[in-house]
């Protein structure tokens, strides 16, 4: 019934929602398309929540991972942090705006997470400032030594 509730509210926002009664039917559906977001129970028929998480973490590291819990034991709510990474880790009942909420911020961090990676890409590979470096200033990669091993800086 949390599955149908869930779903039927998030079918109203500007998301494509894809369902899994279980944990092996979810991680079917990852292999098949890209998923931003993963919201799953703990307690799950298969396996549990922080286990999904487990393996969705070290599968699709992009996936941002969430938490639904009937009880907020210490140690679940530990596994979950540790284990699954969970961007939000939530109790029932869940609150639909805090839900929203949640989700919207989630999205806007992994789409900072992805810009910061592809300026990290363009911009700090070092071969490609090294390769640039060379065709501007031929030899500029070059050292010169004396016998004793110290850098020979040339004039001009």
């Amino acid at each position: 019934s949390v599955l149908e509730i869930l779903s039927d509210m998030l079918s109203t926002q500007p998301y494509t929602v894809l369902t899994a009664e279980s944990a092996n039917k979810a991680l079917s559906i990852m292999a098949a398309q890209q998923v931003d977001i993963v919201i799953t129970d703990e307690n799950m028929p298969g396996m549990s929540g922080n286990d999904l998480l487990g393996i969705i973490r070290f599968n699709y590291p992009d996936t941002i991972p969430m938490m639904i819990t009937g009880y907020a034991d210490l140690q679940t709510t530990i596994r979950a942090i540790n284990d699954g990474q969970v961007y939000r880790f939530f109790t029932k009942p869940i609150g639909m705006t805090d839900l929203l909420t949640s989700i919207g911020k989630a999205l806007e961090h992994q789409k900072c997470i992805k810009e910061v990676n592809r300026l990290k890409r363009k911009v700090l590979n070092p071969q490609n400032h090294i390769t640039k470096l060379e065709n501007l200033y031929p030899g500029i990669t070059q050292l010169k030594r004396d016998s004793s091993g110290a850098i020979l800086i040339e004039e001009q």
